[in-house]
């Protein structure tokens, strides 16, 4: 066979050769029912190299990350939140102390705005006007004395939360709801939290909420001696529920006047009737 003839054959098979293979790569259009319209020929999406289909794992891959990322920083910044509490306020609340503290903030929370609306509009009546009905039921003995943190070397707010305001003479009513505010909203927020910074201010606190909210009103003091009217307020409620006359003096035993200014404050409440 002359060389002419051979590669004429051998072109003849190399080109059945890639006409075979062209034959592979090409997709055959579905038979589709008559009268539907071809959308897309299969050969454009059945090819596996796309950009997209190479993205799409690295995409949710990303995706992953981030998402473990977020909710791990999450948990991380509640433990040191948590843990920054529990430092912050080592004394816990004991079971009892919770159900007490749970109870009263109920009491405190039901009655705060209308006791703040009563507190604004408040004129103090002469005690001598309203009716006794016998021993106040809402008064209770309460220390006042603020507590000193000793490690922080400063006082704890907690144990000088007040609910009760004394107006030194010469002092006018206004804004007995701007101060009572700010007292009220600490003593819940600590009833909340259920942690304090020392033993004092937890029983400071347990103590406060079980009482009313009281204003006095002193016409003297001066001279070891102190005398005014008492009015205390029902939390639940915020109505005036009780009121009374006081005067206490300084002796030899006791130097504080103020200390026993507030027990005679306490010991003059009595049952009141407000006329409407």
């Amino acid at each position: 066979m002359s060389s002419v003839g051979t590669r004429a054959k051998v072109l003849e098979k190399v080109g059945a050769a890639i006409a075979r293979r062209r034959e592979d790569r090409t997709v055959d259009a579905p038979v589709l029912a008559e009268g539907t319209a071809q959308v897309a020929a299969l050969g454009d999406t059945a090819t596996t190299d796309s950009p997209r289909r190479r993205l799409w794992p690295w995409a949710a891959g990303t995706v992953a990350v981030a998402l473990v990322g977020t909710f791990g920083y999450q948990a991380y910044s509640t433990r040191a939140e948590r843990a920054e509490l529990e430092a912050q306020y080592p004394i816990v609340a004991t079971a009892a102390d919770n159900v007490v503290l749970a109870r009263e903030a109920a009491r405190w929370s039901a009655g705060r705005d209308r006791l703040l609306a009563n507190l604004a509009a408040f004129d103090a009546p002469a005690v001598g006007s309203m009716t006794g009905v016998g021993a106040c039921p809402i008064a209770k003995a309460t220390s006042s004395t603020s507590q000193l943190d000793e490690e922080a070397g400063a006082i704890d707010p907690d144990a000088a939360v007040t609910t009760r305001i004394i107006l030194l003479p010469g002092e006018e009513l206004d804004g007995l709801d701007v101060v009572a505010r700010p007292e009220i909203d600490a003593m819940l927020a600590a009833a909340a939290r259920r942690r304090f910074r020392t033993a004092e201010a937890r029983a400071h606190v347990l103590d406060a909420m079980s009482g009313a909210f009281v204003v006095a009103r002193l016409r003297t003091y001066a001279h070891g001696v102190a005398a005014g009217t008492a009015y205390a307020f029902d939390p639940a409620t915020g109505a005036l529920r009780c009121a009374g006359a006081f005067r206490t003096e300084a002796d030899s035993s006791t130097t504080d006047l103020s200390k026993r200014t507030e027990d005679a404050i306490l010991t003059s409440l009595r049952g009141v009737s407000v006329p409407l």
